[in-house]
């Protein structure tokens, strides 16, 4: 064959035995036979390659050449063999329809890119939407479960791809905010008070603005839910949150009298305290017993918690 051509569909293998095999070869030639695989054997035997079996065997019919064709090659010669042995081509047919039904369902899940940290989140997307390990797969699915993902907080892209039976959940989120990340963890109050604000980017937020909390409560869970339908699923996922507790605390100090010097130190004692906490109001009372000044020091000030954030 000349150049860089590939072989034809169907092609035969001839095996020529002669004394001067040249001029076989320029017989070939002279009736425009394409030829190709061309190898001289020994000095009187040519094996060759040709698609033109009639023609191939007109020319050396009669003549002083002896030719056999060896082999019948080609992808339409597999297809024939197929055809001619009933078990193989039951086989290839049941092959290939378990390829097609085994391709429809998802066997793997992977999660992958700088947001793979979000995996049990993303697991818990696909879980709502229907795609599991084992699932037959579903392009409307998909398309609804990457809405989802892209909503999670510092999420800028997700793309959901299905190779095979192996489903690739490509995750990138921007520069993170987040410290280590604590998963499967709540944030519960440390202290008493009414909340100010709640601010949750992922989770769900078991208090609202205005409760009354004590110490141990659950302010922010590390769950979430996904409404497909009717059904309403819940799934776990990595809590992002803060909120701001108004405490108050009562301070007693007491005094060998009533001066400037005696109350300022009664107020640096109760802010040692509460920290670097902001304040929010602060008061006093001062009372004389047994010859000793007792000044009560009342403050409002802001107790922030979070999880998961700077």
């Amino acid at each position: 064959m000349l150049g860089d051509e590939k072989p034809p569909l169907l092609y035969y293998t001839y095996t020529v035995r002669s004394i001067n095999v040249d001029a076989a070869i320029a017989k070939l030639h002279r009736e425009n036979i394409e030829v190709f695989y061309i190898k001289k054997i020994d000095k009187t035997t040519l094996e060759f390659c040709s698609k033109e079996y009639k023609k191939v065997l007109l020319i050396f019919q009669g003549s002083c050449y002896n030719i056999n064709v060896t082999q019948m090659s080609g992808l339409w010669a597999k297809i024939l063999k197929i055809f001619q042995k009933p078990f193989m081509l039951i086989g290839s047919i049941l092959l290939l329809i378990t390829a097609i039904i085994v391709n429809q369902f998802v066997f793997e899940i992977q999660v992958i890119g700088t947001g793979k940290y979000y995996r049990a989140e993303a697991l818990g997307v696909l879980n709502s939407c229907g795609i599991n390990e084992f699932s037959p797969y579903s392009a409307q699915s998909i398309k609804i479960a990457k809405n989802e993902i892209l909503a999670m907080p510092y999420v800028s892209f997700c793309s959901i791809e299905k190779k095979g039976c192996i489903l690739k959940v490509d995750i990138e989120v921007e520069t993170p905010v987040l410290t280590k990340i604590e998963s499967n963890k709540n944030l519960y109050s440390t202290v008493d008070g009414i909340v100010s604000s709640v601010i949750v980017l992922s989770g769900t937020a078991k208090v609202n603005q205005g409760d009354a909390v004590k110490q141990g409560d659950l302010l922010i869970e590390c769950k979430s839910f996904s409404t497909v339908g009717e059904n309403l699923s819940e799934y776990q996922v990595i809590a992002i949150g803060k909120v701001e507790i108004i405490c108050t605390l009562e301070y007693e100090y007491l005094a060998s009298g009533e001066t400037e010097e005696a109350k300022e130190n009664a107020y640096n004692a109760a802010l040692l305290e509460v920290g670097d906490a902001p304040i929010i109001q602060k008061q006093h009372s001062v009372s004389v017993e047994n010859d000793k000044t007792l000044y009560v020091v009342k403050l409002d000030y802001l107790k922030t918690l979070i999880i998961n954030m700077n």
